[in-house]
């Protein structure tokens, strides 16, 4: 007889979200359920009330893995409408609204969501502080889900991960800003907002190669995703690092030229 399955700590028996990042093979997080990630946020934010706006990226994990031994991993459930529902209430269960960015707050009086990204619409930066304001990663058909019946993200808290000239377009996902810096820095230029990657699939920091992380910089893209925010010694001295030295800075793209990225500190 094999090992007994994993069963884990209690809570991931009881309802609700669970964190991870992939089903049987990458499950072990510092925090176990989405309500628990969520309070350590909201606690950091009392304590920090005036930060600059914080984006969590939410990724609906449904999708089966590859299990070419038979071990019999895990069938992910997949999100419907309830579940996509679900992840509005639970985060509804821990902070307000007031402190959320959430699409009603930047459409405002537009026609659509989209309208408003292109003519301005987010809120200031002093409007912004101390609030957080959450993405939905999938496209899929849970992004369908959380869509339907919300035009333009009416009533939602999350953005969604859409294309341009759909009316709930506001965000992107580009991950590559060597192949597609371009685009970035029009996606940025026009005034939607733009997530993109410093590295990757750990190559970065094996070959301590920079080269995508500065690509990123110079695009604009809004947030800069790495896995280094110190360096992973059994690879390289690699690290992703914001320039200037603070978590935040003016945009090379959209920003006004009288910005100072040293007003930018809290």
């Amino acid at each position: 007889m094999g090992p007994p399955p994993y069963v884990g700590p209690e809570s991931l028996q009881e309802p609700g979200l669970k964190v991870l990042h992939v089903q049987d093979i990458d499950f072990e997080t510092h925090c176990l359920t989405f309500i628990d990630c969520l309070t350590t946020v909201k606690e950091w934010s009392d304590a920090n009330r005036r930060h600059l706006p914080i984006t969590i990226m939410i990724e609906a994990k449904e999708e089966e893995i590859s299990d070419p031994l038979d071990l019999g991993f895990t069938i992910p459930l997949p999100f419907g409408p309830e579940e996509v529902d679900s992840i509005d209430a639970e985060i509804l269960q821990v902070f307000p609204k007031e402190r959320l960015i959430v699409p009603d707050d930047v459409r405002g009086d537009a026609a659509t969501l989209e309208e408003a990204v292109l003519d301005g619409g987010w809120l200031t930066l002093s409007e912004a502080r101390g609030r957080v304001m959450f993405v939905f990663l999938n496209r899929s058909e849970a992004r369908d889900h959380y869509i339907d019946g919300h035009p333009s993200l009416e009533g939602r808290i999350m953005f969604a991960n859409s294309d341009e000239g759909d009316p709930e377009a506001a965000w992107f996902n580009v991950n590559n800003s060597l192949t597609d810096g371009e685009r970035i820095e029009a996606l940025v230029g026009a005034g939607y907002m733009v997530r993109t990657r410093a590295d990757a699939d750990t190559q970065q920091s094996r070959d301590n190669d920079y080269t995508l992380q500065e690509a990123a910089w110079a695009s604009g893209g809004h947030f800069v995703s790495t896995d280094y925010v110190v360096p992973d010694l059994d690879f390289s001295t690699y690290s992703a690092k914001v320039p200037g030295g603070y978590v935040g800075r003016c945009n090379p793209i959209s920003a006004p030229t009288e910005c100072d990225s040293e007003l930018i500190r809290p």
